[in-house]
C-alpha cells in the first residue's frame, strides 16, 4: 500500500536541552512546537499543585487538539496553529502552517514521545541530551524572560527540576529511536539528525552516515 503521509520526526528533551534551536536548522520541514498547545491559565483541566499550575506535567497540554492538528498536517492539510504567550499563560492568536513541500513534520517538545499516529506513518523519535550546566543556564534564562518567576525563584525551582529531568531522560531513553548529544553547533546536530532519519535524503542518493547514535 502506498504511504501518502509525511514522515514524522519527534524531537524530545528536557527544557533547555536545545530542541527549538536545533529544529530551526531542519530546513524543508513543517515545524510544530508542542508548547503552543498548553492549556490556558484559567482552564479547569490544567493540573495544579498547592493551587499553582504544574507546567511541567504532560497533562498541561491539550492533547486532543495537538493530535488532531498533527494528523491533518501529516495528510498534507494546512492548519491554523495556536500561538501561546508564556507570559500571559494563554493562546493569543493563530498562525497558518502549510506542510506543502516539506520533507517531514517535526514536532518538538518535552513530552512529544507520547504522540500517537496511524501505523502507516513513518516515525522517528530523537532524544536531545545537553550538558547539565547548559540546561540549567538555558532554563533560568527562559523562565526569567517569560516572566513566570523572579531570578531567585527560578533558581530555587531549577534545583529540584534538575533531579526530575534526570528521571525524565531515563524514561525517554526507553522510547527513543536515536539519542543525539548537543555538544556542537546546532547546525551540525541538525545535520546528524537528517542523516539518521534519512527524511532529507534525495531519492536514489546513498546514505552518508558515518556514525550512529541509535539505541542498541
Amino acid at each position: 500500500m502506498v504511504n501518502h503521509f509525511l514522515p514524522l520526526l519527534l524531537l524530545a528533551g528536557v527544557p533547555g536541552s536545545g530542541k527549538t534551536t536545533i529544529a530551526a536548522y531542519l530546513d524543508r520541514a513543517a515545524l510544530l512546537s508542542a508548547d503552543d498547545f498548553y492549556l490556558a491559565f484559567d482552564d479547569p483541566r490544567l493540573p495544579r499543585t498547592n493551587g499553582l499550575p504544574d507546567w511541567e506535567s504532560e497533562a498541561a497540554l491539550d492533547w486532543g487538539k495537538l493530535h488532531c492538528v498533527i494528523n491533518k498536517l501529516l495528510e498534507g492539510q494546512a492548519m491554523r496553529i495556536p500561538i501561546y504567550d508564556m507570559k500571559r499563560s494563554m493562546p493569543v492568536g493563530e498562525r497558518l502552517l502549510d506542510p506543502a513541500g516539506a520533507r517531514a513534520l517535526v514536532v518538538e517538545g518535552v513530552h512529544v514521545f507520547k504522540i500517537q499516529v496511524t501505523p502507516t506513518v513513518k516515525v522517528s523519535r530523537v532524544l536531545i541530551i545537553s550538558p547539565s550546566w547548559k540546561i540549567v543556564l538555558r532554563r533560568l534564562k527562559r523562565d526569567i524572560k517569560e516572566g513566570r518567576y523572579s531570578a531567585g525563584d527560578a533558581l530555587l525551582k531549577a534545583i529540584p527540576l534538575f533531579c526530575r529531568y534526570r528521571l525524565y531522560n531515563r524514561r525517554a531513553l526507553e522510547k527513543a529511536d536515536y539519542v543525539v548529544h548537543y555538544t556542537r553547533h546546532p547546525a551540525n546536530v541538525a545535520s546528524d539528525i537528517k542523516e539518521l532519519t534519512n527524511y532529507w535524503r534525495e531519492r536514489g542518493q546513498p546514505s552518508t552516515i558515518r556514525f550512529i547514535h541509535a539505541k542498541s
